[in-house]
């Protein structure tokens, strides 16, 4: 009996000496986010102070450099302790192209068997995820890839004073239509638009529209016929606000190209809604805005 108690009481000292280890013990965890982009692309966020308080709102993070590629953090909450951790910023494993972003801090070991992350430290997770993986919030649109379908156009370029931008637009894409029509070409209502400004007081208008049909006859002068490859890559933007304000896409297409290593195929271009019909410069449009890549 005595044996056996003995053993009781050495059991209940094994068990309360390993939950003591447990509380105070500690474990270094890495919680990792992925970024589609560059490691040297990702950590360039990462040295915009003005991106902390966008990440965590009502919470503190401040970062200190310690190398190119890793930082002391903290991160503070109301009247919370504040959490010291280490991010790091390291190449996708087999995928250079991409990259981690990893939180690693240290927590005692019961946490950790528990899988308990800290609530902030699960919030910047979180906010970084959506900030890295999402077009519109990094890039302040939503950015797309997707194929060319519409391959064969009739097209017409002129020079126009920018006074007269609406008036013309209107014309050209009267003109092409009635073309189209008289010709039998089913042209379906699928317009695209290129706009350069040469100077400040002209545009050079480039104007397409989508046919279905091949050819009949030699093409008038002013109008030319172009085509676009089937299923090759393009980029679009869903831009919605004024027209004047179309150019902030084809900026965000251009980082975007830029960030993923993208090359040029062909000009961008707008594609202008069948029922879209330009009055002003100052109108509110919902445009999707085009660039073919390699």
């Amino acid at each position: 009996m005595k044996h056996t108690t003995k053993l009781f009481l050495l059991l209940i000292l094994l068990v309360a000496g390993g939950i003591v280890w447990l509380l105070n013990s500690k474990n270094t965890n890495t919680t990792t986010i992925k970024s589609p982009l560059f490691a040297d692309r990702t950590n360039l966020e990462f040295r915009k102070p003005e991106n902390w308080s966008n990440w965590m709102g009502d919470s503190s993070l401040t970062l200190e450099e310690l190398t190119p590629y890793s930082y002391k953090a903290q991160l503070k909450y109301a009247d919370q302790q504040p959490i010291l951790f280490l991010l790091k910023v390291v190449p996708e494993t087999n995928q250079p192209t991409k990259s981690q972003i990893q939180l690693v801090y240290t927590d005692n070991r019961w946490n950790s068997l528990l899988g308990n992350t800290p609530v902030s430290l699960k919030q910047l997770a979180a906010a970084l995820d959506s900030f890295f993986n999402n077009t519109e919030t990094f890039y302040g649109i939503k950015i797309e890839r997707t194929e060319v379908i519409d391959t064969t156009f009739l097209f017409k370029t002129i020079r126009i004073p920018r006074k007269e931008l609406m008036e013309k637009i209107k014309l050209v894409y009267d003109s092409l239509a009635q073309y189209a029509g008289a010709e039998g070409l089913d042209y379906r209502g699928y317009r695209i638009l290129n706009l350069q400004q040469p100077d400040s007081s002209h545009y050079n208008l480039n104007a397409s529209i989508s046919i279905h049909r091949p050819l009949k006859n030699r093409l008038p002068q002013g109008i030319e016929f172009k085509q676009m490859p089937y299923k090759k890559n393009l980029l679009v933007a869903h831009y919605e606000g004024p027209f004047n304000n179309y150019r902030k896409a084809l900026y965000a297409l251009e980082q975007y190209k830029a960030d993923y290593g993208l090359v040029n195929m062909a000009i961008p271009y707008i594609a202008l809604p069948k029922e879209l019909e330009l009055k002003s410069d100052s109108q509110q449009v919902k445009l999707e805005v085009f660039y073919p890549y390699f």
